[in-house]
This record gives C-alpha cells, structure tokens and sequence, in this order.
C-alpha cells in the first residue's frame, strides 16, 4: 500500500508541479477589466459622458464620436445590478458628468453575470458579488479551473495573448462572413438567450429596480439619461422570443414615460450590413461608428 502511494505521489507530482506554477501565473494576468478599471480612474475628473452596459454596450458606442470627455464602461457579461454598483461608486467622483447613456438588451432583465464577470467586478473595481442568492466561493480556490476554466488558461499560459489597450473603454472588433454571421450560429446565440430568460419575477424585479435606481439617482444630480437597445443582425434578431420583446419595449416604453428619459429601440437597425457585425449580435468597428454616429445625432438634437 505504501509503494503504490509513493508510486501514485510520484506520476502526479508533474502535473500538481504545473497547477501549481499555473495558478501562480494566472493570478498575476493583467485583465480587461484591471486595465479599464486603472484608465477610467484616471479620466474619472475629466469624464463628461459615461456609457453603462455589457458588451454590447462595450463594442457598440464609440465615446469619443460623441465628446472628448466620454468614458465607455460597459464590461463583459456585465447586469444591470453591477451598473448600478459602479455607479453608486463612482458617480460622487465624476463632478463634471452630464450624461449618461444606459443600454439595456433582450435579456438584460433575466441575466445573471457569469462567474469572471461578477469575480472581477468584485477583485478590481471593488463591487459586492452578492446579490440574489448568488454565491461565488470556488474561484479563490482555483484560477486555472474556476476563474478562466482549463481551455483557456492553457491558451494563456503557452501564448501569452496581450490585451489591448482601452481607448475611452471602446473596444473594437473587427469585421466577420457569412462564416460566422448566419442563420445557424444566430439560432445558437439567440436560443442561449431565449433560455436566460426563465421568467423568474424575483430576478427580473431586482433587474428593474438597478435600473430605476441608477435613473433616479442620476435625474436627482440634474444628469441626463438615456436608455439604448444597441442592434444585432437579423439572423439573431429572427429568432428571440417574441413575447420577451414584446414585455422588454413595454417595460421601457413605461419607464421612459414614467420618469421622463428617452428610450431608443436599435436592435434592428437596416442601414447597417453584414461587415458591421463581429458575429451575430456585437457590432464590429465600421458598424459602431455608423451606430455612435447616429446616436450622436439624436443627443445633439
């Protein structure tokens, strides 16, 4: 029994030798969102216009086309109840704001923040990660299999991939084909977001209160508010459930009316081509400057 133990210690040792070397090295990884969180704390002063929202916000709106002051910080994955927590924490630094655009998308009711998103938000911008009975215990333990997953961690760990460099929060993405933007992947993405949303009141009602929450608080410092539906190619668009559309604009349409902000429904949008999508429902570089062009259109009116 002892010789098969140490013969079982020795066969694992490499492998408990390169998870170890792997957690250290993966607990030292600059990520997105460490280096927005370290540029928008130096704009922080400056900041004029902040934009709020998750990737879709992140790769739709191009801050600068809009003021040289704009600051997007939309993040990955990001819900509303993180929104209203960066907010809350921000907003008494931010002395020279005046508007802020908030992009709400099909499942931004139903969504709960996968486990980086809301790991993150708590290690580098400080935000609690507990909220409706969503506990994160695991990913202390484990970097390589909790936090960025096996895959992944093996991909940083022989490539070393740089991220870019945050301009104003933006990030760009490049252009995709009908290889990537069609019928089939759009059915994909839309049916994992149709099943986002479980119709759980308990959730969404949290949802809509972050949302209220951060109007409130923005109208009450005489800050504008914006509310943007950002668009999404129509082989996703074809395939969400009508009934969560239909409940999200009617939703909208009432806090809009209700506490007085503009609400604009660009999930489809014609004038955009396949070459401004980076899949089927984030918009690449060309298609969020056509987007931020537009919209800035509308602020300025």
């Amino acid at each position: 029994m002892t010789l098969l133990f140490k013969k079982i210690l020795l066969l694992s040792a490499p492998l408990l030798a390169f998870l170890f070397f792997a957690e250290v090295r993966l607990r030292t990884i600059t990520t997105q969102f460490e280096k927005k969180k370290v540029e928008f704390e130096e704009k922080i002063p400056a900041v004029d216009l902040l934009i709020l929202g998750n990737s879709h916000g992140e790769n739709a709106i191009v801050p600068t086309l809009l003021s040289d002051s704009g600051y997007n910080l939309s993040l990955p994955s990001q819900s509303l109840f993180y929104n209203e927590k960066l907010l809350e924490k921000y907003l008494p630094k931010m002395k020279k704001l005046k508007q802020v655009i908030i992009t709400v998308d099909y499942h931004s009711f139903y969504f709960v923040d996968q486990e980086l998103s809301a790991f993150n938000n708590d290690k580098f911008f400080g935000v609690s990660k507990k909220y409706y009975d969503y506990r994160f215990t695991s990913e202390n333990l484990s970097f390589f299999f909790f936090v960025y997953g096996a895959l992944p961690s093996l991909n940083y760990l022989m490539y070393k991939p740089k991220l870019p460099v945050p301009e104003r929060g933006f990030e760009p993405l490049p252009g995709a084909d009908s290889s990537v933007i069609n019928a089939h992947n759009g059915s994909v993405r839309a049916s994992s977001h149709n099943a986002l949303a479980v119709k759980d009141k308990k959730l969404k009602s949290l949802l809509l209160q972050s949302l209220v929450k951060m109007i409130d608080l923005l109208k009450k410092q005489n800050i504008q508010v914006m509310l943007v539906s950002t668009p999404v190619f129509h082989t996703y668009y074809d395939d969400l459930n009508s009934d969560v559309l239909r409940n999200n604009k009617q939703v909208l349409d009432s806090i809009s009316s209700t506490y007085d902000v503009p609400y604009f429904n660009f999930l489809q949008l014609p004038e955009l081509e396949m070459a401004d999508f980076s899949d089927n429902d984030h918009l690449s570089q060309s298609g969020a400057i056509k987007f931020t062009t537009l919209l800035g259109k509308l602020i300025r009116r």
